[in-house]
């Protein structure tokens, strides 16, 4: 059997860099579950506005036939502001 030639100084660096690597391996822990989170939050809120956008026909304005923005608005502004409540000013302008 090989006989242990280390010493003490080199045991010390030893149990640094393994207590080095195990903080590091917790903080890629956590920022991979942060980053999770975060993209389920996007993904949740891209959901919410496509799901809102399907519903609501794009504006055309033909006054003879009574589609003014008025009535058009009045039509979907339960859906634009109840459903539309939780998303974000910017998401709510893109779509």
């Amino acid at each position: 059997m090989p006989r242990d030639i280390t010493t003490g100084d080199q045991e010390l660096a030893m149990a640094d860099l393994t207590k080095q690597i195990s903080t590091l391996v917790a903080a890629l822990s956590k920022l991979t579950q942060v980053g999770t989170a975060s993209e389920q939050h996007s993904t949740d809120t891209t959901k919410l506005a496509d799901a809102i956008s399907s519903r609501i026909p794009m504006f055309v304005y033909e006054p003879e036939d009574g589609r003014t923005f008025d009535s058009w608005y009045s039509r979907y502004k339960d859906t634009i502001t109840k459903d539309g409540f939780s998303l974000q000013d910017d998401v709510r302008t893109r779509y």
